[in-house]
């Protein structure tokens, strides 16, 4: 049960048998693999001492943007709220969701789950199966190409705990939940083989982009630039006139997809176009995360090879340790050029490298860097970052696909390559010790973000009006502003919090900088209350252990604290939108909510 891709022309054949005796045993492998990926991904991921419940799985503080995300979903859609313009945030104007990292499709999805259990379980639930499920739909492929169990699981397991895979681990939701992609080339390829139908494929297909449309908006632009470019080799490589014809139905099909799940979104990208808070050019520099040539054998922290003290002699990569992904290590090049050797000359081969070649390329960014500085060498890029929406894809982020590519490669010379299996299992597992994650640095993945017990136990609600704006220190990115906001289920707006960068119309604002940075300067005093008139701030909510960094800012507001259960408040009198240089507003007694 061997694919046979050395007759020219042909592509994908197949030779697989379709009886009822070989599905049941299909399906039972495919709930063996599932089983296997989601055992591996448990016993890295979760220590014995986890709480599911009120830490979170990551090495950064940027899950707590999506806990903020799953409570916003549900409570705008029972409330009767546009959930993509959120009045709860960057008050008094709110914020355009759509250039942020939200999520509806996940937080809609497990909507269920945050309601019962809250949004951590569910953050760390869908961190606990996505690499899994990406694994696991990366197998379905491979097993379609092979027919055989063991190189199937080799390669679906490289997919879906590939170092793109680990780093986006750290913190990136949105970047980890994978799994539409290599489903999208199961489903093309089980269409080529006639074991799915037309309407079968477009169905399956557009659920598939839907969902990642709406888990990540950059990974369904770089999925549809992938396929195009992919589809593109296909048709070149291919020589047979009927499997052109073939190709070409598909084309046509995966084009009536695509325009039908723009036509669904369009609401959506007219937001994101024409809406409010569009970003002036690139949100984030490409040229900044760009993969490094040098990235390919050397690792990020996430694995167990830790290349830290390396990369401190090469100079630092590009990025951080989340965006460090390219990473395929020697013993996977070294398959990867014996797979070269065997299958170039073979349609498949030649689409498999090509397509892993040209994204790795596209990965290297602007401009080529071999360990840290770029060199002025431009890249293919460099043209694409002038595309709308394109341009604000980060190259690194194309390693994804790269690790696809390899995968596939990996599975096919292991089932299919005529070489001596000692070599083979001498591969496979060099391989495997080289991509094993970091298992003592992940053990200490664990966020404990403290919740004051102003927040936990309601007392906000003696103090605060439902729907006051409040201006919640710090402004920076994990900053724990929108995390009790979620708490108090959207009691009160906050002028500010981090979900990304700040909307343009807020980019240079000094007093918000200065929320944001901590710094100063002697002309701050003076602009602290027209601030706090223009946007309608009633309160300054800060804990108490931060007070001291910000103290320069709440001495301008001339009120004296209110410290109580974990936070330091400072209530400014209703209707008192001014002050006078030598007197100071008296704090507020209580207020209750209207």
């Amino acid at each position: 049960m061997m694919i046979r891709s050395t007759r020219p022309g042909v592509i994908l054949d197949n030779n697989l048998p379709n009886s009822a005796s070989n599905r049941t045993e299909s399906h039972l492998l495919a709930g063996v693999a599932l089983g296997l990926y989601l055992l591996y991904n448990a016993i890295f991921l979760i220590p014995l001492h986890f709480d599911i419940t009120h830490r979170l799985i990551g090495a950064t503080k940027d899950p707590l943007q999506w806990i903020w995300f799953f409570k916003w979903f549900p409570y705008a859609l029972t409330h009767g709220l546009n959930p993509f313009i959120s009045p709860a945030i960057w008050a008094p104007r709110g914020l355009n969701l759509t250039w942020t990292t939200c999520t509806p499709a996940l937080a809609i999805l497990c909507w269920p789950i945050t309601a019962i259990w809250g949004p951590f379980v569910t953050y760390n639930l869908i961190a606990l199966t996505a690499p899994a499920l990406g694994a696991w739909m990366a197998y379905l492929l491979c097993r379609e190409l092979t027919g055989t169990f063991f190189p199937a699981l080799f390669g679906g397991w490289l997919f879906g705990f590939s170092s793109y895979e680990l780093g986006q681990l750290c913190g990136h939701v949105n970047l980890f939940v994978t799994w539409p992609v290599p489903m999208l080339a199961w489903l093309a390829l089980r269409w080529y083989r006639r074991k799915l139908g037309d309407r079968g494929f477009v169905t399956a297909a557009a659920a598939a982009l839907l969902f990642l449309f709406g888990t990540s908006v950059e990974v369904f632009m770089t999925t549809i630039l992938a396929s195009v470019m992919v589809a593109s080799l296909a048709f070149g490589v291919c020589r047979d006139p009927l499997s052109r014809r073939r190709l070409l139905r598909l084309g046509w099909l995966a084009l009536l997809t695509i325009t039908a799940v723009v036509v669904m979104v369009s609401p959506y990208l007219w937001l994101m176009l024409f809406g409010p808070d569009r970003p002036h050019g690139s949100i984030y520099s490409a040229r900044m995360f760009s993969s490094a040539l040098a990235n390919l054998l050397v690792p990020a922290r996430t694995t167990w090879l830790d290349g830290g003290i390396l990369q401190l002699w090469l100079g630092p990569f590009p990025g951080d340790m989340l965006e460090q992904g390219a990473y395929i290590g020697l013993p996977l090049l070294v398959m990867w050029v014996l797979f070269c050797k065997n299958y170039r000359h073979t349609s498949l081969g030649q689409l498999l490298l090509y397509s892993a070649g040209i994204l790795m390329l596209l990965s290297l960014g602007p401009w080529l860097t071999i360990c840290k500085h770029p060199l002025p060498i431009p890249l293919p890029w460099w043209g694409l970052n002038r595309i709308p929406l394109v341009q604000d894809a980060l190259p690194i982020r194309l390693t994804l696909y790269v690790s696809l590519a390899t995968a596939v490669m990996a599975a096919v010379w292991l089932a299919d390559a005529p070489t001596n299996w000692r070599l083979k299992l001498g591969l496979a597992v060099a391989c495997t010790i080289f991509l094993l994650p970091n298992f003592s640095l992940m053990r200490l993945w664990s966020i404990d973000p403290p919740i004051p017990v102003f927040f936990v136990k309601g007392v906000y609600k003696h103090f605060l009006r439902r729907n006051e704006n409040v201006l919640v220190l710090p402004i920076i990115a994990g900053g724990k502003s929108i995390l009790w906001q979620a708490e108090s289920k959207f009691y009160f707006r906050i002028a500010g919090g981090y979900l990304g960068p700040p909307p343009p119309r807020m980019a240079h604002n000094p007093v918000m900088e200065a929320c944001m940075s901590g710094g100063q300067t002697p002309q701050l005093a003076k602009q602290v209350w027209p601030f706090i008139r223009h946007a309608h701030i009633g309160a300054v909510i800060i804990s108490a252990s931060n007070a001291g960094s910000f103290q320069w800012l709440l001495s301008c507001l001339h009120v004296h604290p209110i410290t109580t259960n974990g936070v330091e408040l400072y209530l400014i009198k209703s209707g008192v939108q001014s002050h006078s240089a030598h007197g100071a507003t008296a704090s507020m007694p209580r207020r209750k909510d209207k």
